[in-house]
């Protein structure tokens, strides 16, 4: 339930070699709801969805300080901005939110997006990946990258599926209770990728571990390809 000062500082240098090479980037974090157990003393998850959200209250601010100060260090800068879905699924909202993360990125902003657990529930059991996949869309991205503990989706021998072409949720048996060597929320992370992959973005899923540079090289990773 503490920050991981040591993986945001690493990633805020990756993110800030990437922009600095023209490659725009948009953060879509989660982990507030931890933070804000902290603080509360559970040392479980709240059953109760209201603590959850006053869980996410209390973490949102804490996440989102030491991402600002690292990309600070690196010539850039962070900027809170939360979402519900209720935002993304309206099209003129979603076009207004799409302008200022450009605009953002125009003055070296970088966009440091989380679900508005406070406001809206829909989210806060949840690790954000279907709302990167939203951010994704209304931006035009060609790349979304999903961080997790494990370095991709595996086979039933524990052997790394470096690419996915045809339809990811034919994988979906890997991610089984029998079947988990994947870890790493993996179901949900298919579903994602055979949306990205109608909608032409390719989808890297890598481990936290390792740099934005070896993920996006697929060293390692599961690449999920537009079809």
């Amino acid at each position: 339930n503490r920050i991981n000062t040591g993986f945001i500082s690493g990633f805020s240098k990756d993110v800030a070699e990437l922009y600095d090479r023209g490659t725009n980037i948009i953060i879509v974090r989660s982990g507030a709801v931890p933070i804000g157990m902290r603080t509360y003393g559970f040392e479980e998850k709240p059953k109760d969805i209201v603590d959850l959200q006053t869980c996410a209250a209390d973490g949102e601010p804490k996440l989102v300080r030491p991402y600002q100060r690292f990309l600070e260090e690196k010539g850039l800068h962070g900027g809170q901005v939360l979402v519900t879905y209720g935002q993304l699924y309206n099209k003129q909202r979603a076009q207004k939110l799409s302008n200022n993360l450009e605009n953002m990125l125009r003055k070296r902003t970088i966009p440091l997006i989380n679900y508005d657990d406070a406001n809206d529930n829909k989210e806060v059991r949840s690790d954000n990946d279907k709302v990167s996949l939203y951010i994704a869309k209304i931006t035009n991205a060609k790349r979304l990258v999903l961080l997790t503990d494990v370095d991709g989706l595996k086979d039933e021998e524990g052997n790394l599926i470096k690419e996915i072409r045809d339809n990811p949720l034919k994988y979906l048996y890997l991610c089984t209770k029998a079947n988990s060597v994947s870890g790493g929320g993996m179901g949900i992370k298919l579903m994602v990728g055979a949306e990205a992959q109608q909608a032409g973005i390719t989808l890297y899923i890598g481990n936290s571990a390792h740099s934005l540079y070896k993920i996006l090289s697929g060293n390692p990773a599961t690449i999920i390809y537009p079809r």
